[in-house]
């Protein structure tokens, strides 16, 4: 068959696979009435290894393998479809809507601001990137800037996001993981802009490398409670995943369908656990969105390690 007739032969297929699709869609949408009916859960591992298994037979080698990554993204997409036709609202929804509706119109200007080193360097030019009017306490290391967000002593605080400015890009997202804070801004630094590199010094922990900021490092402004001012169109996720074949692809292609850019995208294995991977993301996304924050929802009840670090704007 020449390509034409070979074209046509697939479009011919794709109108019956599509139909079939929307077919399956449609008993999905059945099956979560009958699942809310009886209070049960819509993740069905049990059920879907068991589709997983059959298709693969059923393909055979050496075309299993593409079914499998199929079928995995199709019960992505039917698990979102069965949640949204359950009006099922997550823990992380009402967070992040109730955040919305309660956060000023407008950013602080003044505020109390935790900042680490000393006067003159990078973090109080952070600082005053934030704040036009910010009173800037500061101390030896990273965890008391954190400490004295979480214990109310400092309305906000800010640090190095990356390692540029001595920060151990694991340490500073494990701390805001630990005290439950949260990122309300973000802004990046160069040395062509703010002058010379800044150094400072701290009593930091062993893994925090001492040293001055480099060009384009970027700085958080974290808070206490979650913050969303209008014009957030940043996300950021600290989320695990179990170390097997697939898994960060199937959650990136949740992230695709909507048509949302990874600006940031790293990982490192747990200590201790073997099966599974830590992620720090990026998204240029509006938690404006009901179709994203349900998104984050949905992932969040995952059952795995899913923290909304925040919704804000880089200045």
């Amino acid at each position: 068959m020449e390509m034409t007739e070979l074209r046509t032969e697939i479009d011919r297929l794709d109108a019956k696979i599509t139909d079939l699709v929307c077919r399956r869609m449609d008993l999905c949408g059945r099956i979560a009435g009958e699942k809310q009916k009886h209070h049960a859960d819509v993740l069905d591992t049990g059920r879907e290894r068991e589709i997983l298994t059959r298709v693969g037979k059923l393909a055979g080698e050496p075309l299993d393998v593409y079914l499998r990554v199929l079928y995995s993204v199709m019960f992505d997409i039917s698990r979102s479809y069965q949640t949204a036709l359950m009006g099922v609202e997550t823990e992380l929804e009402r967070k992040i809507k109730k955040a919305v509706a309660e956060t000023g119109p407008c950013f602080p200007r003044q505020g109390t601001v935790a900042c680490p080193g000393a006067q003159g360097t990078c973090f109080q030019a952070a600082a005053d990137r934030f704040f036009s009017r910010a009173e800037v306490f500061y101390f030896s290391n990273f965890e008391r800037v954190v400490q004295a967000v979480d214990q109310g002593l400092c309305d906000y605080g800010v640090l190095p996001i990356e390692s540029g400015a001595g920060a151990s890009l694991d340490s500073i997202y494990d701390l805001m993981h630990r005290y439950g804070l949260h990122i309300v801004r973000s802004t990046r630094l160069h040395t062509s802009a703010e002058g010379n590199a800044l150094p400072y010094d701290l009593e930091a922990p062993a893994d925090q490398a001492r040293g001055g900021v480099k060009g384009g490092t970027p700085f958080v402004c974290i808070a206490r409670g979650l913050e969303i001012y209008p014009g957030s169109d940043r996300v950021s996720l600290m989320l695990s995943l179990p170390h097997t074949s697939g898994a960060l692809y199937r959650m990136i292609a949740q992230f695709a369908a909507l048509d949302l850019n990874l600006t940031k995208l790293e990982s490192r294995p747990i200590a201790g656990n073997d099966l599974e991977y830590l992620l720090y993301i990026d998204l240029e996304a509006s938690v404006w969105s009901d179709e994203v924050v349900s998104l984050l929802g949905e992932c969040s009840a995952s059952g795995r390690l899913f923290n909304f670090l925040g919704g804000y704007r880089e200045i």
